[in-house]
């Protein structure tokens, strides 16, 4: 092409190039990450029948506020949505794999969305969905640099969102106003029926939508940063979401919908990743409330009364900040205490899966002078460690995890690494376990190790080599010869990427 014709034709003439069976997509400023190629070949050998493979698009670590706020405010939710889910409801372009049969060179990109991007991936991927499944491919990896004008960009994206209400009109649904929607029914209806353009009011109302935000926001910033700057990052955060309202508004404005007041698009397709249309209409309904409650304030001429609607307004902004993420937002996990673990060692765990070389890994650690390497503590058969000095009582173990795990971390100082082996039942074996586990790979003072072994089928196999013989250490039986199903071998594919998936998730 001569001349930019945007994302989309770009798109459809690299669709109309290809002659193979699929077709992966990939942004020009992305780098693939080793593996991507294998990752989406294992997963169109697994699930051969699948419209589109949608890979993790992962962001690097955020060097300024700037790109702590793009994190905190979720604007990029999407870009590593493989890593959240393994049904998910569309994925980004940029790392995306599309069977060829499943478009039968009849399914394109729209050209009416911008050009910059926009909509027009998520509009692709929801038709894609009606020849087929989406799978989520999280082996398939590519890093993606943060946006060089975010705020630009954002602005392009939420222009393009307003057209999907158009060309996926069932994923549309009506929830009460935004604060941006309050403030236009609120200058509209002043002028028209008092002659008086409210401004106070629609000043307020932009003071309470930022505040609300904020305190959504804080909570997810880096909690290395020190509390001044997370609070500079948690107020640049609110203006990613605050100007794609507007704009999302001032497009539909500016085209004549006036229907699509109100309107909002279903980001899950109704379903997938929490309990999104109840969860987003009883959030704006309480942000009404809050904008109400605030202008309230402003008219009310007794002092008493303004001061009760106050400590109206201030509890549910209490009850916002603290169980948001219960109700409101329906977040896949619960805020967690902080494990304060009493040890001057560096904490660590190894995370993995049986068969992934954990114990030469194990056996490496401990060898070396500064780290004291414990094996599996929770192991069903006893406590494993190559250091001592902690309990080995099972029942007591089980009954309190979290003393055995404290007891661990404190055999060694200041100057120590101290660590374990973590396996996926071990996690599982009781909601104490779970609980405890999911607070310890919260914990950014614990460090992690992750251990993936590439081929799902070598540790399959291996497992069940392992199963066969009793033999979990030993190399000498590699050649035995072992029966592994079909369905058997998917299944356990399946449960070893939820594994991997969950451990991303929860860090």
């Amino acid at each position: 092409m001569s001349t930019n014709q945007g994302a989309s034709m770009a798109r459809n003439t690299g669709l109309a190039q290809s002659f193979g069976e699929h077709i992966i997509f990939l942004d020009d400023d992305v780098v693939p990450c080793e593996g991507l190629l294998d990752g989406y070949l294992s997963a169109i050998l697994r699930f051969p029948d699948a419209a589109g493979y949608i890979g993790a698009t992962i962001l690097p670590k955020a060097q300024n506020l700037i790109e702590h706020a793009i994190c905190a405010c979720r604007i990029a939710f999407f870009y590593d949505i493989a890593m959240k889910t393994d049904r998910p409801p569309w994925g980004v372009t940029a790392n995306l794999c599309v069977s060829k049969k499943a478009t039968n060179n009849c399914l394109w990109f729209d050209k009416r969305f911008p050009k910059t991007g926009g909509g027009e991936d998520v509009d692709f991927c929801l038709r894609l969905k009606q020849r087929g499944r989406l799978v989520s491919v999280p082996a398939a990896k590519v890093l993606h640099p943060y946006l060089k004008h975010p705020f630009s960009q954002v602005a392009g994206w939420a222009e393009g969102d307003v057209l999907c209400l158009e060309s996926q009109p069932y994923s549309v649904f009506r929830a009460p106003p935004n604060w941006v929607e309050v403030i236009t029914f609120i200058l509209v209806l002043g002028y028209f029926y008092s002659g008086h353009v409210f401004f106070h009011e629609a000043l307020v109302v932009i003071c309470v939508e930022f505040t609300m935000l904020f305190l959504s926001f804080v909570p997810e910033t880096s909690k290395l940063l020190p509390l001044h700057k997370r609070a500079a990052a948690g107020a640049l955060s609110t203006i990613p979401p605050m100007l794609q309202d507007a704009v999302r508004l001032y497009s539909k404005l500016r085209r004549g919908q006036i229907n699509q007041m109100l309107a909002n698009f279903d980001w899950m397709d109704g379903g997938g990743y929490g309990d999104h249309i109840p969860s987003a209409v009883l959030a704006l309904l309480i942000k009404n409330s809050c904008y109400f409650l605030a202008i309230s304030i402003l008219h009310s001429n007794n002092g008493k009364v303004g001061m009760a609607i106050g400590l109206v307004l201030l509890a549910i902004m209490i009850g916002w900040t603290f169980g948001q993420r219960h109700v409101i937002l329906s977040a896949p996990i619960a805020p967690l205490r902080p494990l304060k673990l009493q040890t001057n060692a560096a904490p660590f765990v190894v995370l993995g899966c049986q068969r992934t070389g954990s114990n030469h890994l194990c056996g490496l650690l401990h060898s070396v002078g500064s780290i004291a390497m414990h094996n599996e503590l929770f192991n069903v058969k006893g406590v494993f460690t190559h250091c001592g000095g902690i309990c080995t009582d099972l029942h007591k173990r089980d009954t309190c995890p979290g003393d055995l795990l404290h007891a661990a971390f404190s055999v060694k100082g200041e100057g120590y690494a101290v660590g374990f082996k973590l396996f996926p039942e071990h996690i599982r074996r009781s909601e104490v376990h779970h609980d405890l586990f999911l607070r310890l790979l919260r914990d950014p003072a614990v460090k992690k190790i992750i251990l993936e072994r590439k081929s799902r089928l070598a540790v399959a196999v291996s497992s069940v080599r392992a199963l066969v013989t009793g033999s979990y250490t030993k190399q000498n039986i590699g050649n035995l010869r072992v029966y592994l199903k079909p369905s058997d071998f998917q299944c356990f594919c399946e449960s070893y990427d939820a594994y991997l998936i969950g451990i991303v998730v929860h860090r």
